[in-house]
């Protein structure tokens, strides 16, 4: 899982640019709706006009802000004011507990969270930790909260908000969690996965124009403004992307810049390249345990260029080689 640090939250600070002051505004929790899973036989609660998606057998996600889903990717410093609500199941192998589900569940490192406390969960006790850190637009706070009824599926309940709107949704967040059903490990003749195959990154690529910039990206991808930063990205995941982030820099000294940020996220693996008819150097590690990112930079006309490609680690051969050849298409 990821885990991020104060380091990488500064780094993004730079990749990905504020929004501004007159952002959109937190929207209201409406009229709360069942979900079941057809699986394990959980249900919980949601806001109805939240936007959700599913994954059967596995987890529900409800977002108040479908623009603003990429933010639990990025963690970005500054933007969408949203919120979300997860439930996700995980089987327990023998010798596992609540505490195994506690560990794989943590996104950030442990100085961010609480000590664990005792939670009603559909009549069982459960743990509950709750985290958060100061960001530009306000607090992201969260609650994670895990429960089991049989010792064999642990159930993960996540509430989060950026922009230190958790206490907007506090009565909502807390009738949520009332309403939560438990559920069971699915049979063997239950099948579990996706509702749906979304497609992957087109192998086909078009040239779209940015701040300074053409670069090529898959023809099924379309660009998405999230402050100073255009990602690119398709409908298939909204963890795997393209970013071009551009700012005025007066420095000379690209390497030395990618070298310090490349210590910033503890990568040693810096890569000298062409990008554009620059030169250009590439950081490459892993932002989480499940997300690998590669950072370019470029200097052109006194513009530094940024290029993020984050990619899902398990679906590399879908993303690891378009979306490289998107990052080093970048012409000024």
């Amino acid at each position: 899982m990821k885990k991020i640090t104060i380091s990488l939250l500064a780094l993004l600070a730079l990749v990905i640019m504020s929004c501004g002051e007159n952002g959109p505004k937190a929207p209201e929790a409406g009229e709360l709706t069942t979900y079941t899973d057809d699986a394990t036989k959980f249900s919980i609660d949601f806001p109805k006009n939240w936007d959700d998606n599913k994954v059967v057998g596995k987890q529900f996600q409800a977002f108040s802000m479908p623009e603003g889903k990429v933010r639990f990717t990025t963690f970005s410093t500054d933007g969408a004011p949203v919120a979300r609500v997860t439930l996700t199941v995980m089987v327990l192998d023998s010798g596992q507990s609540l505490q195994t589900a506690i560990d794989t569940s943590k996104v950030f490192t442990p100085e961010y969270y609480t000590a664990p406390v005792d939670v009603k969960v559909d009549g069982t006790t459960g743990k509950k930790l709750t985290y958060g850190f100061p960001l530009t637009d306000g607090e992201f706070n969260g609650e994670l909260i895990v429960a089991t009824k049989d010792n064999k599926l642990a159930h993960i309940i996540k509430f989060e908000a950026f922009a230190g709107t958790i206490e907007q949704y506090r009565t909502t967040f807390d009738n949520i969690l009332k309403s939560v059903k438990l559920g069971v490990v699915p049979e063997q003749s239950v099948t579990t996965g996706p509702a749906e195959e979304l497609p992957p990154p087109s192998t086909t690529m078009k040239t779209v124009k940015g701040n300074g910039y053409s670069i090529s990206i898959p023809d099924n991808f379309e660009a998405v403004q999230k402050g100073a930063a255009t990602m690119y990205t398709g409908e298939r995941r909204g963890d795997s992307y393209v970013s071009v982030t551009a700012s005025k820099t007066k420095s000379k000294n690209l390497k030395g810049t990618a070298e310090k940020n490349a210590k910033a996220v503890g990568s040693d693996k810096l890569t000298k390249m062409k990008i554009g008819g620059q030169e250009a150097y590439m950081v490459s590690y892993d932002a989480t345990a499940k997300i690998h990112r590669d950072i370019y930079y470029v200097i052109n006309d006194g513009m530094l260029y940024q290029i993020v490609v984050d990619y899902f680690k398990e679906e590399a051969d879908l993303y690891k080689s378009v979306l490289g050849k998107s990052a080093t298409s970048l012409k000024f």
